[in-house]
């Protein structure tokens, strides 16, 4: 799998200065300038800050994945379009599609058939279920500092213990950060309310 990093490449009309709305040419950079402007874009307000897509190119069994500057109005479009559709795929769960040809013919065909299917989907909804939680990661790294961090000690068991660690990571009181654990899952439920709607 290869990661290509693809910003805008600032102007030289003058300007020393990154404007989020230039629609100037893309140009291909290291992970590591990427990182260090997602990095940075945290710390900026929102009107100056920086948008990225991904896009996975899958090609014989092998995925590249593409990460593209964009404007703020391509990046919601982007989102919106991309929530729809995991919202569908949870959607079209509840459901099972059979094919009028499973009865039919040979009872081995039909085994290998429904095998051959049931693998894929399952591939699928791993897939979507990867991407969900990239969602869920990505929306709470943009929502707090600690948001992300605050996850990963709540998936291995750490919910109680994670209060003093958050405590002193924010310099706040336990009382508060117990406050800042209570925002945490009200986001985390919202977002997957929102997702399932």
């Amino acid at each position: 799998m290869k990661v290509t990093y693809l910003i805008k490449q600032a102007s030289e009309r003058g300007r020393s200065s990154y404007s989020p709305h230039d629609d100037s040419a893309l140009i291909q950079v290291s992970g590591e300038e990427w990182h260090n402007i997602v990095l940075r874009n945290k710390n900026l307000p929102e009107e100056q800050r920086r948008y990225f897509i991904k896009d996975i190119i899958a090609d014989d069994g092998d995925c590249d994945i593409l990460i593209i500057e964009v404007t703020k109005e391509e990046y919601k479009v982007w989102r919106r379009e991309r929530q729809i559709t995991r919202r569908n795929h949870l959607l079209s769960q509840q459901y099972s599609f059979l094919s009028i040809y499973d009865s039919l013919g040979d009872q081995d065909e039909d085994n290998v058939v429904l095998e051959t299917l049931g693998a894929n989907l399952s591939a699928e909804n791993d897939f979507f279920c990867n991407q969900l939680f990239e969602d869920l990661v990505s929306s709470l790294d943009e929502w707090k500092p600690w948001g992300k961090e605050l996850l990963q000690r709540y998936m291995r068991g750490e919910r109680r213990s994670s209060t003093k660690w958050l405590a002193k990571f924010c310099c706040v009181s336990e009382q508060t950060a117990r406050q800042y654990k209570r925002e945490f899952e009200r986001f985390v439920k919202t977002f997957f309310e929102n997702f399932s709607r």
